[in-house]
C-alpha cells in the first residue's frame, strides 16, 4: 500500500516562505518533513534561501 501525501496549500506556503518563515517551521506546521517541502518548492520553482540569507532573516 502506498502512502498518500497530504494536499498542501501551495499559495499560502509560498507567501509565508517569501515573508520570512523558515522552511522547517512551515513543514512542521503542515505535518510534512523539511526535505519533502523542499522537493515541493523546487517543483513549484520557488527560489530557496541559502544559509546566509536565512541567517539574515533571523537577526
Amino acid at each position: 500500500m502506498t502512502r498518500r501525501m497530504p494536499e498542501l496549500p501551495k499559495d499560502e506556503l509560498i507567501r509565508l516562505y517569501r515573508a520570512g518563515r523558515s522552511l522547517n517551521s512551515l513543514a512542521r506546521d503542515h505535518g510534512v518533513s523539511a526535505p519533502y517541502l523542499t522537493k515541493r518548492f523546487k517543483e513549484w520553482n520557488v527560489p530557496l534561501r541559502d544559509r546566509a540569507q536565512a541567517a539574515k532573516l533571523r537577526r
